[in-house]
């Protein structure tokens, strides 16, 4: 699944929980460092519900070809082939005349006005020139040969195939709703360290992957490298509750047996707030729109196709 929303920078976010918690921050007993950390941590809980899912074609050659920098986990891979066959003569014909004489000597008088001897006669009339060819003007018809012209063409054709995972370690390197999984393909394909391996030599790969977490570019200012959040209301506030869960965590810690009670109190209503916004942004994360929907109105219908006799 692709992400539902583009992606921001989570600064916002931090800013507020630091000011809202700012008699922590402004004392020194916890500082922002752990920020981005906290920020995956919450991303990574959806799985790959908000990892950016990009697109690749790869060249195979000798059984093998790399991956993608930034290679996560598989979502699609499918094989292409380009087969040239020719050349194959064409259906269509083209026909003219010409005079066989080297040096012809029409009679005079009976060529047309408008035309030339030895030339296709075509009066004035015939305008577009008629479908019938035409004879040739002031030429007998024992000297008339006609040629008949026959082209030649090139045939090309594509396989596409989806490919399976060869063992138990590819399997848990495709995401769990990969359609490569149930497939039931001849051809094979492996990811061992960075490369895919298939079973066959050579070929032409195209392979849908998710991408690791997005991180803000180092233009962007201050926000430079912040891992990128889903721009939806459920996920930013599971992300602000949970930020502030974890700074009473951490002060939790460093507290002493004097305000152990008190962090402690705070620590497990900020866990409550965190357990419900994950459970609202996990509902928008897996809820799908219209179109979804009425794919799987249509998959109930057909559900039992497979037993009908046929």
């Amino acid at each position: 699944m692709s992400t539902k929303s583009k992606l921001i920078s989570p600064a916002q976010i931090y800013a507020r929980v630091k000011e809202e918690m700012r008699s922590y921050f402004n004392t020194g007993a916890i500082d922002d460092l752990l920020f981005p950390l906290w920020t995956k941590d919450c991303i990574d809980k959806f799985e790959y519900t908000y990892l950016p899912l990009r697109e690749a074609v790869l060249d195979m050659y000798n059984y093998k070809c790399k991956l993608p920098c930034d290679f996560k986990s598989v979502r699609e891979v499918w094989v292409t082939f380009t087969y040239d066959k020719g050349p194959i003569t064409s259906p269509h014909v083209f026909y003219y005349q010409t005079d066989c004489r080297i040096n012809p000597a029409p009679t005079p008088g009976n060529a047309c006005s408008d035309c030339r001897p030895g030339y296709q006669c075509v009066p004035c009339s015939q305008t577009p020139t008629p479908v019938a060819l035409p004879s040739l003007c002031d030429v007998p018809p024992e000297y008339v040969v006609t040629h008949k012209v026959m082209e030649q063409m090139m045939f090309r054709f594509h396989i596409t195939g989806m490919l399976k995972p060869g063992n138990f370690k590819t399997i848990g390197r495709c995401a769990e709703d990969s359609p490569n999984l149930d497939t039931y393909a001849i051809d094979t394909f492996d990811i061992v360290g960075d490369n895919i391996v298939t079973s066959f030599s050579q070929g032409t790969i195209y392979l849908a992957y998710f991408a690791e977490h997005a991180i803000v570019p180092e233009d962007e200012g201050p926000d430079a490298g912040y891992y990128m959040i889903p721009d939806n209301e459920p996920f930013k506030k599971f992300l602000y509750y949970y930020l502030r869960m974890m700074v009473y965590r951490q002060l939790f810690d460093q507290s002493t047996d004097e305000s152990i009670n008190q962090i402690s109190t705070k620590y497990q209503l900020a866990q409550s707030e965190v357990d419900t916004a994950y459970i609202n942004a996990r509902n928008y994360a897996i809820s799908g729109d219209i179109y979804d929907s009425q794919k799987a109105i249509i998959r109930s219908y057909n559900r039992n196709n497979r037993f009908k006799i046929r």
